[in-house]
């Protein structure tokens, strides 16, 4: 019983053995067409590209593409890309400069309405003070230099006249000289009473040379 066993495990051990050398045999004969197989050609590998191609043209009904046109259409592509981009870019460096340029007239605008809004309530506020000043100047100026020389006329007449109408007279320059001050109550009146200081004043002449 023994000995059959081990004849057995003898028989199992030698065909293992042969298995392994068999397989390492067909390994080397592989190895060896292999290196002994000619390289591709590329005229051949070219060939069968081109008929690769028209196959699936007559499949497809499509135009085979080559590698020079592939490569073509993908600079085309890039070149269109890179056109639509540079375009969107100065579109919006135009709208933000338009955009600028607006803000930059309506702040203007918006300045000089303001300059000029001051620029009118200074010019009304210096012409009122003016207007002021000179109107108070004005009539008191006006009124004494003419009240003086309707005085200084009327003192001339009342020496000429009789004792008895010198009242009525001196009543009469009283009245006088509250109308002439009625005169100064307006613009116009004072206009008028220039006039009148001008007219019953000496001639320019002799005041420049007294």
């Amino acid at each position: 019983m023994e000995i059959k066993v081990i004849v057995f495990l003898l028989i199992a051990f030698f065909s293992m053995i042969q298995s392994l050398t068999k397989g390492a045999k067909e390994k080397e004969q592989k190895a060896q067409q292999a290196a002994r197989r000619p390289a591709a050609d590329p005229a051949r590998r070219q060939r069968v590209q081109s008929e690769i191609e028209s196959f699936l043209s007559e499949v497809t009904g499509k135009r085979p593409v080559s590698a020079d046109t592939a490569e073509a259409e993908a600079r085309e592509r890039r070149r269109k890309a890179a056109e639509a981009k540079r375009l969107r870019q100065e579109e919006a460096k135009r709208k933000q400069a338009e955009t600028e340029r607006r803000r930059q007239v309506k702040e203007a605008r918006r300045q000089s309405a303001a300059a000029q809004d001051r620029l009118n309530h200074l010019k009304s506020g210096v012409s009122d003070h003016v207007a002021a000043y000179l109107d108070d100047d004005v009539r008191e100026h006006v009124d004494s230099s003419i009240i003086s020389s309707v005085n200084s006329h009327l003192g001339d007449r009342d020496l000429e006249m009789p004792t008895g109408l010198i009242g009525g007279v001196s009543d009469g320059r009283n009245r006088a000289a509250e109308s002439v001050r009625a005169l100064l109550t307006d613009p116009s009146g004072i206009r008028n009473a220039i006039l009148i200081n001008e007219i019953l004043s000496r001639p320019r002449s002799l005041r420049r040379r007294s």
